[in-house]
């Protein structure tokens, strides 16, 4: 397990849980803090590899413990410019204090959001009725952002409906997949297909989600595998959907 003073490459470092069945070579990426007890001292850091950048944020989980140190924290943090997004923020009614959860998020969208960053936003609910978490996230957010700011949909598990009603609201809105895609419905396909090239983002969430169909750890080596999963889907090749993501991960997070 790593600690506070862990950096990226100690992390792309670590042994893997289990084999790789689409290896890639890591060029970048985002590593997101929205864990407040583990806020990193020093961004610069930890973020220590050329392709890596970082976003700060509080996991919709983390709301009621969110302390008045943590805030302090966090704004210091908003204010480095080695911190390229605000995020993971978002609504999970699958967690306690969803009213809390909805006053943080328009805070901090209204307090701390800009164009010139992406937002990266975390929306779920219980299985099943996915839409809804979006819906409703689009309530929230909407008044609280301009129509130029550029999101990222984290873990995107909705329909073609609810990306196009994001999209029309947020013409500059990205949806990123993860290991989840191996459990889509056929709703959610439909949706990852009718997400454009140029909006399509790649992920991992790791250490949080197991890795692809395993059940064990995970790391961002496994981005291949979600390639894989994703390329099934949309019925290309996996190397394309590789260019379309890291070509849309490098003009969102401008690295």
């Amino acid at each position: 397990m790593l600690g506070r003073e862990a950096t990226v490459s100690d992390m792309l470092g670590m042994p893997l849980p289990c084999p790789l069945k689409n290896p890639v070579r890591l060029s970048g990426g985002v590593a997101v803090f929205c864990d407040p007890c583990s806020y990193p001292k020093s961004l610069l850091r930890t973020v220590n590899m050329p392709g890596f950048t970082a976003a700060i944020g509080v996991h919709s989980r983390h709301v009621p413990g969110w302390s008045a140190a943590h805030k302090e924290a966090f704004k210091i943090f908003m204010r480095s410019p080695n911190t390229k997004a605000l995020g993971e923020i978002g609504l999970d009614l699958t967690a306690r204090g969803v009213k809390k959860q909805e006053e943080t998020l328009q805070y901090l969208l209204r307090g701390f959001a800009d164009p010139s960053r992406p937002v990266i936003l975390h929306l779920r609910r219980h299985r099943g009725k996915e839409d809804e978490i979006y819906f409703r996230g689009l309530k929230l957010v909407g008044p609280c952002l301009h129509r130029e700011q550029p999101i990222q949909l984290h873990c995107f598990s909705g329909s073609a409906v609810a990306f196009a009603k994001w999209q029309k609201r947020f013409p500059d809105v990205y949806a990123s997949f993860s290991g989840l895609v191996s459990s889509f419905e056929e709703h959610q396909k439909q949706g990852l297909r009718a997400v454009p090239g140029d909006r399509l983002l790649l992920e991992t969430d790791s250490p949080y989600l197991p890795a692809v169909g395993r059940g064990v750890g995970n790391t961002p080596h496994h981005v291949g595998d979600v390639a894989m999963l994703v390329s099934q889907v949309m019925q290309q090749p996996v190397l394309d959907v590789i260019e379309l993501a890291n070509a849309n991960l490098k003009r969102l997070f401008r690295l």
